[in-house]
């Protein structure tokens, strides 16, 4: 559903002998990966020691891992431009989409039936709030990471 932003004419094709997972992409999964353990286990470790049970902890867990799903969607629209470089209009069905996937999460988890039927408990506002909290640092870290090698191929190529 992403408008095409007309330039993908303009980048010379890739190499042949290219595999599908280029060095650039490697280095973006350990980053990302890297730091989502720190960012769940930090989180992990700070409710266990605030006045949560441990079922609470995961569910706010849960919480934080489909949140986090759903803004590294905005970080995946392109691999190189930063995620604020790319205009939420060109994709409204994307907004909408991780709008909706966000608020049936949290509707699971207020409907009693609906937590009966996942076995997780009731979503605590301090819990949602805390999860935007860890969840917001790690698509940051991806625009870091575009940021510095923007930085370092502009030195290279100069």
């Amino acid at each position: 559903m992403e408008v095409d932003d007309h330039s993908s004419m303009d980048r010379p094709p890739r190499r042949p002998k290219e595999g599908i997972f280029d060095s650039l992409m490697f280095k973006q999964t350990f980053v990302l990966e890297l730091s989502i353990w720190v960012a769940a286990f930090g989180a992990w470790s700070w409710l266990l020691k605030s006045e949560f049970d441990e079922e609470a902890v995961r569910n706010n867990l849960l919480l934080f891992m489909v949140l986090f799903g759903n803004l590294l969607f905005f970080n995946y629209r392109s691999v190189k431009e930063s995620a604020f470089e790319v205009a939420l209009r060109r994709n409204v069905v994307l907004v909408f989409g991780v709008l909706a996937a966000q608020g049936f999460h949290l509707f699971t988890m207020q409907v009693p039936f609906m937590r009966a039927v996942l076995r997780k408990s009731h979503a605590f506002p301090q819990g949602w709030l805390t999860s935007w909290g860890v969840a917001i640092p790690v698509p940051g870290a991806m625009e870091i990471f575009k940021i510095s090698r923007k930085s370092t191929s502009t030195r290279h190529n100069r």
